[in-house]
C-alpha cells in the first residue's frame, strides 16, 4: 500500500500487487469461482508457509447467485507458487 496502514485511506490505495487467484488451483469444488473472499495468513515463523484460506464454487445459481460455496486452502513459500494444503 501507498501508507504506512495508520489511516483508513492508507488501505485503498495499493501498488506492485497481483491478482493470487489465478495462481490457485482448479479442483472438483472451485471451478467457477476458485479463490473468492480470501484471507492470507503469514505463517512462515510456525512451518515456513502464507496461506490462502478462500472460498470457491462450481455454479452460481443457488443461494441467490453466490452459489454452493466451499471453503478452500492452499499454502505457498514464495506468493506464487500455491498447492493445496496438505499437498
Amino acid at each position: 500500500m501507498t501508507g504506512p496502514g495508520t489511516a483508513d485511506n492508507d488501505w485503498l490505495s495499493w501498488q506492485n500487487g497481483y491478482d493470487v487467484a489465478p495462481l490457485i488451483a482448479k479442483e472438483s469444488f472451485n471451478t467457477v469461482d476458485v479463490a473468492n473472499a480470501a484471507y492470507l495468513t503469514d505463517w512462515r515463523t510456525y512451518d515456513g508457509y502464507f496461506y490462502l484460506w478462500y472460498a470457491g464454487n462450481t455454479e452460481k445459481s443457488t443461494h441467490a447467485g453466490r452459489g454452493d460455496n466451499t471453503i478452500g486452502v492452499s499454502r505457498s513459500k514464495d506468493l506464487m507458487t500455491w498447492a493445496a494444503a496438505g499437498h
